[in-house]
């Protein structure tokens, strides 16, 4: 019986067992080198630094070595038997104070009818939606992102729509217009699909999804809804694995790139 990393990988792979999942995806990022492979649940890799163990199992262990001042990172993803993709996103999340704000704005939307709102966790600002995603190309999109300039932004929400649909409608909470926000999506854009990554080539329409399979009893004032606008501070864009755990959707944090820090 191999270790991987110093776990065993009788007791890793039976910590997902006995949920049915099986695949097993070995990723490699270093900071000047990007590198994947697959290897099966036995496997030796030697000098890890940063393990995880992401995904459906929801175990994760933490292993860090730092070689010649640089950290290679590397991430173990455990999927489902035939499912070899992970479902990815990027965006832009939220402190728990503006996530107060919005939840307000959800509460005040609750009144009026019903449907299936976000849950507080989940309150997000997508940049780019990449769809199902080779755990292989996850190095990939980290260093792509590495390299994006992320700016240090502060975001105003001052208006509430939907948008319409047969099954009931989609509301969602709208900025300001943010120049900073703009460049920083077309940029990341830009290097996504330069990749060979297939995005949506709709505009860029900024908003947080507060609810969706809206039914209304009756129109409410958007003003009144929105209550007072607020706005908050962001520089942190981050890589989402959006999946349904027991039953819930569950988006985790996969890879983050903060805005430089401020030098006085």
């Amino acid at each position: 019986d191999s270790e991987v990393f110093g776990l065993s990988s009788a007791a890793l792979f039976a910590n997902c067992r006995g949920q049915g999942y099986g695949l097993v995806t070995l990723v490699m990022l270093r900071a000047s080198n990007c590198t994947s492979r697959r290897i099966n649940i036995t496997g030796r890799v030697s000098r890890p630094s940063d393990v995880g163990v992401v995904g459906p199992c929801h175990k994760q262990v933490q292993l860090r070595r730092h070689h010649n001042q640089r950290c290679a990172i590397l991430k173990l993803f455990i999927l489902r038997p035939g499912r070899e993709n992970m479902r990815l996103f990027i965006a832009i999340n939220f402190d728990e104070d503006t996530k107060k704000n919005m939840i307000a704005v959800q509460q005040r939307l609750k009144a009026y009818g019903q449907g299936n709102f976000s849950r507080p966790e989940n309150l997000h600002l997508t940049l780019a939606f990449l769809g199902e995603i080779a755990p292989q190309r996850v190095p990939l999109i980290q260093h792509l992102m590495d390299h994006l300039t992320v700016p240090r932004l502060r975001l105003s929400f001052n208006h509430v729509g939907y948008f319409p649909r047969r099954d009931g409608d989609i509301w969602w909470l709208g900025l300001e217009h943010n120049e900073g926000l703009f460049d920083l999506q077309k940029d990341l854009h830009q290097r996504l699909t330069a990749a060979g990554f297939q995005l949506d080539n709709r505009g860029f329409s900024p908003h947080i999804t507060l609810a969706r399979r809206v039914v209304l009893q009756k129109e409410p004032d958007k003003d009144i809804l929105l209550g007072t606008p607020f706005d908050t501070a962001v520089d942190t864009v981050s890589l989402m694995l959006s999946e349904h755990l027991n039953g819930k959707l569950t988006y985790t944090e996969l890879h983050a790139v903060k805005a430089p820090a401020n030098r006085d």
